[in-house]
Formats: C-alpha cells, sequence, structure tokens
C-alpha cells in the first residue's frame, strides 16, 4: 500500500477528497430539487432539504479544517489548534442543530396520531 503522506501522518488529502465528493453530491440534490420542484412543495418545511444543508455546512467545515490543517500543522503553528477546535465544534453544532430541524419537520409531517399508532 502506498502512503502519499506518509504512514504516521494524518491523510488530509483522502479527507478533502471525500468532503469535496460530498459536498458535489449535495449541490447535485439541490440542483435536482430545483429543477423538479412542485408547486405544492414548501422548501423550508421539507425534512430532507434541512439535513443536506447541514450536511453541506459540515462537509465545508471539515474540508476547510483538513486544507488548513495539512499547511498549519506540520508547519507547528500551535495558534492553528485553537482555531482548529473552534471550527470542529461550530461545524458539529450546525449540522446537530440542521438535523433536529429535519426531525421536527419530519416528526411534524408525520402527524402525531400516525407515530402513536406505530408504537
Amino acid at each position: 500500500m502506498i502512503f502519499i503522506q506518509g504512514f504516521f501522518m494524518l491523510n488530509t488529502i483522502a479527507m478533502v477528497i471525500q468532503y469535496s465528493m460530498l459536498t458535489v453530491l449535495v449541490c447535485l440534490y439541490y440542483f435536482n430539487l430545483m429543477n423538479n420542484v412542485d408547486e405544492n412543495l414548501d422548501i423550508i418545511r421539507d425534512p430532507p432539504f434541512w439535513a443536506t444543508a447541514g450536511i453541506l455546512f459540515y462537509a465545508l467545515a471539515f474540508m476547510f479544517y483538513h486544507v488548513a490543517f495539512s499547511y498549519m500543522a506540520y508547519k507547528q503553528n500551535y495558534h492553528f489548534f485553537i482555531l482548529a477546535r473552534v471550527i470542529i465544534n461550530i461545524a458539529c453544532l450546525i449540522l446537530y442543530s440542521l438535523l433536529s430541524v429535519a426531525f421536527i419537520y419530519q416528526y411534524k409531517k408525520a402527524g402525531f396520531n400516525n407515530v402513536i399508532k406505530t408504537l
């Protein structure tokens, strides 16, 4: 097996490619959503919209983190570690908040009576 960045270093190239592919997939979803939108669809109350928005912000933040990590951490810039910790926490907060909104809208969409019947 070939390790481009070394065996004991964080492989940021693979992670940047992973998050860039995830970003492209989310953008393709939004493109298809905008092209095939119905007049009845309320995009603000659509749970997949909020879930993919959370994934998009998460992927962009972590892609920025790994690009900066490969440059700053190996240069031993210790101020980067404080900033990196904040970026990770904010990205997770945004992801979990938007996923919570998606779950709340899905719960309201399914209806309280349907949820009780399935239990």
